[in-house]
Parts: C-alpha cells; structure tokens; sequence
C-alpha cells in the first residue's frame, strides 16, 4: 500500500482521504468483517464477508456455519470497501460497516491495543460469536469427517474437477451401482451428482477469475466445463452476473 506523501484535510480529494484512512487502519487485505445485525434478536457483531453469502444453492446457512462451509469465497478490502464504509452504505444503498482483521498471517500487526481502566482486559478480547455459533475469526475451511459417508469421494472429486467425471466413475470409486449412488448422493448432498458437479465446478472458476488473468475459455477448461459459453451460462444463473463482470469487481490483482 502506498503511503501519504501529501497533507490530507477537508479539500483534498475522496481518494487521497481513502488512501489516508487505509494507510492508519491497515490490516488483512484478502479479507475484512463485515457488520451484521440480527432482526430476530438484534444481536449485532462482525462476519468475514463472503462473496457467496445466501447465494442460493451454494450458502447454506443456516443449516451449515460458515466455519464449516467449503464454499466460502472471502471478500479482499479495496478502496470502494472504504468508500462505503465512511459514507454508511454499500452500493446497493444498504447500511454498511466494515471492520479489520489487524492480525496478518505472518502473526504482525499495525495496531497497538492498550487497556485503559484496568479491569476486565480478559473478557474484552474474548472473540464474539453470531447466533448458532458461527466464529468470528478467520478459519481454515472445516469439513467433515473424510471417513464418513460420501466425504472423501466429494473431496476427491473437487480436486479432479478438470476430468470429464461421470456417473459410473463416481458410483465405481464410491463401490456402489449407478442407481444405488444417485439415491445415496441425493440423500447426503440434497441435490444430482450432475448438478452437485456443475455447482462445483462454477465455484472453482472464481478463484482464477479473481487471481488470474487467465482468459474465460481457460478458466472454463481448468474448472472442466469445457467453454467459455458453458461457464458463462451457468455463472449467469448461479450469481447473476457474467464471469468478466464479477473479474473486474473481486479481482484482487495488482493495479
């Protein structure tokens, strides 16, 4: 991040003031908290903001935490962040408070924490938690136990989305006919194998598509839905917008 060479008061431009606010409260870059506020309980706090959130058929909350979810597509800080956090709104007019990760991944900090009354240091820095459970921190991705059920053959088949994966090779390496495993796979992930792996496989594109300048018709190779229409019809219908569109909001490439 490029710091302040200039004075920064109540002329200078929205940009050099974001530049200014980012370069005093700078933490984790590839992931900021995001105020929520319960309108059942009205409990409030912070949650990583997640691209994915109640997208349907991918966010399954409340039945699977947000600790525990495999889908969790993190948000990175970036200037328009900033931009709603000061004005109270995001772009969509809805009330918006960001907050900071200050701890980084290699364990330093920009911040110096100071307890000024003395008493009660200890349950200040107890981490909150939202209704059900769901941490605040910023885990790892949990799964679930691989020696149970179809775990480990869904493991398997997220590292191997590039293959042309059928029916008969899941059902193989999970020791089951056809028809027994589409009944089993129904049960344990609520949805085909078919549609599961299209599910997948559109999730899998959004990491090159935000780190990558990789073109659509290679994305679409990595993630094994072979062309650019194919992944761009399928992103239409899941996030409701087009692969290039969602690049150039989430790209977390260098300017």
């Amino acid at each position: 991040m490029d710091l302040i060479s200039e004075p920064v008061d109540q002329r200078s431009s929205p940009e050099a003031k974001i530049a200014l606010f980012r370069s005093l409260f700078r933490g984790r870059e590839d992931v900021y908290p995001r105020r929520f506020e319960s309108r059942k309980t009205g409990r409030s706090g912070y949650a990583p903001a997640c691209a994915n959130e109640w997208v349907r058929g991918v966010c399954e909350k409340p039945r699977i935490k947000c600790a525990e979810c495999p889908n969790r597509r993190f948000l990175p800080i970036t200037d328009d962040v900033v931009r709603w956090h000061l004005s109270g709104a995001d772009a969509e007019g809805q009330p918006f408070v960001a907050g900071v990760y200050p701890l980084l991944q290699d364990e330093t900090c920009f911040f110096l924490a100071v307890d000024f009354d003395k008493a009660g240091w200890r349950e200040d820095v107890v981490p909150p938690h939202r209704d059900g459970g769901q941490s605040q921190y910023v885990s790892e991705v949990m799964h679930a136990d691989a020696s149970v059920g179809l775990a480990p053959l869904l493991e398997w088949a997220r590292a191997n989305l590039q293959r042309d994966l059928t029916i008969r090779e899941l059902a193989g390496r999970a020791h089951m006919s056809e028809r027994s495993f589409a009944r089993h796979f129904r049960a344990a992930t609520g949805t085909t194998p078919h549609q599961w792996l299209v599910h997948q496989r559109v999730i899998a594109a959004q990491r090159p598509l935000e780190t990558t300048r990789d073109g659509i018709d290679r994305v679409a190779e990595r993630v094994g839905l072979g062309t650019a229409a194919t992944l761009r019809h399928h992103f239409q219908h899941l996030f409701h917008t087009s692969p290039l569109a969602y690049r150039k909001r989430f790209t977390t490439l260098s300017k």
